[in-house]
């Protein structure tokens, strides 16, 4: 592993309503005939293997509301919100850091990507692993920010939960008073701004046609 590399952990979101969808597990439909969450493993698993090395354990999280013997035969860990209802992505992403807690994993930092992007950009783990320590990242495609795209120090749990038991669920709510310390992360892979569709967001059925 490079030395300038951290310790990473990556959360795969997958625990949505999928309203947009008709009420689907997104994770399960069909891009270019293939699950999206085996596309976007896949995609994820390669990047890790070539930075961190094919030996290396491979500290996968899927979180998900349901289909869960589904997910889980996946091979990774799959981690439910611990709070009811459909809470958003920030309750998964809670419920996974406590997940790492109870394991004693040691994370220095946590990527997440969401399910329903199937193109992966080819160095997304490797931009969002280099964000300094104490800060946060969010990815940004061409002049869009993707606040569920995300990079973050492991310690931030107790500031998550402080802000969903108020019963707030936006990312970009939560990150507001941390402007100062958040980065922008873009891809180097030479694409456009302008090609869209490197960085797909599939959100309805006709996206998917």
């Amino acid at each position: 592993m490079p030395s300038s590399l951290p310790n990473i952990g990556i959360i795969i979101l997958a625990g949505g309503e999928g309203k947009r969808m008709g009420g689907v597990d997104k994770g399960w439909c069909l891009y270019q005939e293939t699950p999206m969450i085996v596309q976007v493993l896949g995609a994820l698993e390669t990047q890790y293997q070539s930075l961190y090395g094919e030996d290396a354990s491979r500290p996968f999280f899927i979180s998900a509301n349901r289909n869960l013997s589904d997910y889980q035969a996946l091979d990774y860990p799959v981690i439910s919100d611990k709070r009811p209802g459909f809470c958003g992505p920030l309750s998964g992403i809670e419920s996974v850091f406590n997940a790492g807690q109870v394991r004693a994993l040691k994370i220095d930092r946590w990527i997440t990507y969401p399910v329903d992007s199937p193109i992966v950009p080819q160095d997304y783990l490797e931009r969002m692993a280099l964000v300094k320590s104490d800060r946060f990242g969010v990815w940004r495609a061409g002049s869009r920010s993707h606040f569920v795209n995300l990079s973050l120090p492991s310690g931030v749990l107790p500031e998550i939960t402080q802000y969903l038991n108020f019963g707030n669920r936006s990312i970009k709510g939560w990150l507001t008073p941390r402007s100062q310390q958040t980065d922008f992360v873009s891809s180097l892979s030479g694409l456009s701004d302008d090609q869209t569709s490197s960085f797909l967001n599939l959100n309805s059925p006709s996206d998917l046609a």
